[in-house]
């Protein structure tokens, strides 16, 4: 089964170049998020409790050299991480239940 979202449904999304300007939208927010590769039309789901930090991070090289063999550090290192679309799926209030949100997406 293929997963299809387009990047107009989520709540929040915008370039990965522009991260920096969402830093107050994301900053200790919880949530799910999805990064959406243009090119080859393939999306990394994940949740955080704290959107800006886990989604910063993907851009940084030390994660990226820390686990190589990950499919969206794979994509960040072939495509680059500012070729990426950033779509926040869902803001959640409540950190704990943001992994059982997390595993209905």
């Amino acid at each position: 089964m293929k997963l299809i979202l387009t990047p107009s449904i989520g709540m929040v999304n915008f370039p990965a170049s522009e991260l920096t300007n969402y830093k107050t939208t994301l900053l200790n927010k919880s949530g799910v998020y999805a990064i959406y590769n243009p090119v080859n039309g393939k999306y990394y789901i994940g949740s955080s409790v704290n959107l800006w930090y886990r989604i910063r991070k993907y851009g940084q090289i030390s994660n990226i050299t820390r686990s190589p063999h990950r499919p969206i550090n794979k994509a960040i290192v072939k495509y680059g991480f500012n070729n990426l679309i950033i779509i926040i799926l869902e803001f959640h209030p409540s950190p704990s239940r943001t992994l059982f949100i997390y595993s209905s997406f």
